[in-house]
């Protein structure tokens, strides 16, 4: 049974025209809810900018980019700045080497140095709101968690060079959200479901009915909760979440499990028990010298 579900939101939740959640969002993230799935926000802006989400209630959120995540709108749960020596770096750099527009976001606040036309199109494009300018050396030593840099993808080398413990990440030309290096949306999602106990799918299934008599791959059907012909079921060794919408989950079958058998399809099963996601394949054959690891 899924039990919690994350949305990003600009160019997800919320159009690039319109800045507001359509009715029929409304309606479906409501129905969510009703169901008893928590339904949790994933985006790369601070709390205090999300300003075209209306009413609309959530469960939690995870924010610049997984460097800052929030139970409700109010408990902190996990946070994670870049280091004080980089933002040095970076101040020494537009100081000494080349200036170019850089918002620092704080904790509880976001200030930039300045703007140009680059800004204005982004901030116009997401209706963001535009911070307050103040020169980079006015944070008073606050703790940043992410800086919203305007330079292109040809002096992206360059810059990051001088910040060791950061990484950027960009989905568009204009500018890069630089983040604590290890900082994730994937490692927010983590976060929050720890946090909530919220378990990640637990078993695997394999089995041999993935196939019919002459080889061919048969189809599972979408209301299907069980595979074809389970031989096995037993707990998955670990998981890895690769993005926002990917998860690795590893499997390993000992030298002595399912010997000499021959393995069509596997299922993937939640805590409750319920399949949710299955693969069907051409037979592989189960040495009983050896190990085998399915992903």
């Amino acid at each position: 049974m899924i039990k919690a579900v994350f949305f990003d939101i600009d160019g997800t939740l919320v159009s690039f025209k319109t800045h507001k959640l359509p009715d029929s969002t409304v309606r479906a993230l409501d129905l969510l809810r009703e169901k008893g799935i928590k339904v949790f926000i994933a985006t790369g802006r601070q709390l205090q900018s999300i300003n075209n989400l209306g009413t609309q209630e959530f469960d939690g959120y995870v924010t610049l980019n997984g460097g800052y995540c929030l139970a409700g709108k109010d408990k902190v749960i996990y946070k994670h700045n870049i280091p004080a020596g980089d933002i040095e770096a970076l101040i020494r750099y537009q100081e000494n080497e080349e200036a170019f527009p850089c918002a620092l976001v704080e904790e509880d606040g976001i200030y930039q140095n300045y703007v140009d036309d680059s800004v204005r199109q982004l901030y116009d494009m997401l209706d963001f709101p535009h911070p307050p300018l103040r020169p980079l050396r006015g944070n008073g030593g606050k703790e940043v968690y992410q800086l919203i840099a305007f330079f292109s993808p040809g002096h992206e080398e360059r810059i990051m060079s001088v910040l060791p413990h950061c990484e950027a990440t960009r989905w568009n030309p204009l500018f890069a959200d630089v983040v604590p290096r290890g900082s994730s949306k994937a490692v927010g999602i983590d976060k929050i479901i720890e946090y909530y106990g919220i378990s990640l799918h637990e078993t695997m299934a394999f089995g041999d009915g993935g196939v019919d008599s002459g080889g061919t791959v048969k189809p599972h059907s979408a209301d299907q909760n069980t595979l074809h012909h389970e031989l096995l079921r037993k707990n998955v060794d670990g998981y890895e979440v690769l993005s926002d919408t990917k998860i690795r989950y590893r499997c390993t079958l000992a030298e002595n499990e399912l010997a000499n058998t021959y393995i069509s399809e596997v299922g993937l099963y939640d805590a409750d028990g319920d399949m949710v996601a299955m693969k069907a394949f051409l037979k592989k054959g189960k040495d009983a010298d050896m190990e085998c690891v399915f992903e």
